[in-house]
């Protein structure tokens, strides 16, 4: 219980500094704050499930790979969200709302389709969606830059 609780205790100071940092970021560079959560910290969540990701496809267990992935995107995409909104309602910029729902929307279409295609992700398909990825990133930045978004 002590090593669950210190955990705990750990996870909020990182979340605190993280947010103290990305916030500190984006003043310095003087780029809306969105965009570090966009390019940066997301990134930064995303390296454990790669590394997840990248043992159990070694092991042979690519239904724990395929699992976290995409279970982490609808936990992040619902609870996360959900469970901040309720305890604290906020406001979130329309038209980059609008381009990340359009992205996410697309990029489930083309995983379903990936996925149907012998139910097996080659080197090809995997660079499709990487480049669905940096299009979503460039969406998002000339977004957040053409419409001056915080």
């Amino acid at each position: 219980m002590t090593l669950l609780i210190g955990s705990m205790a750990m996870l909020l100071a990182g979340a605190h500094f993280t947010v103290q940092s990305a916030h500190q970021l984006a003043t310095t560079l003087g780029i809306a704050p969105i965009l570090v959560g966009i390019l940066i910290v997301s990134l930064g969540t995303t390296v454990p499930e790669v590394f997840f990701g990248i043992k159990a496809i070694k092991s042979h267990n690519h239904g724990l790979a395929v699992g976290d992935v995409l279970g982490s995107v609808l936990a992040d995409a619902t609870t996360v969200i959900g469970i901040v909104a309720l305890m604290s309602p906020f406001t979130f910029p329309q038209r980059i709302a609008y381009v990340a729902g359009g992205s996410m929307v697309i990029a489930s279409i083309i995983l379903i389709i990936l996925f149907r295609s012998n139910y097996r992700l080659h080197r090809r398909e995997s660079l499709i969606l990487v480049g669905l990825w940096l299009a979503y990133i460039i969406a998002e930045v000339l977004v957040a830059n053409h419409f001056s978004v915080s």
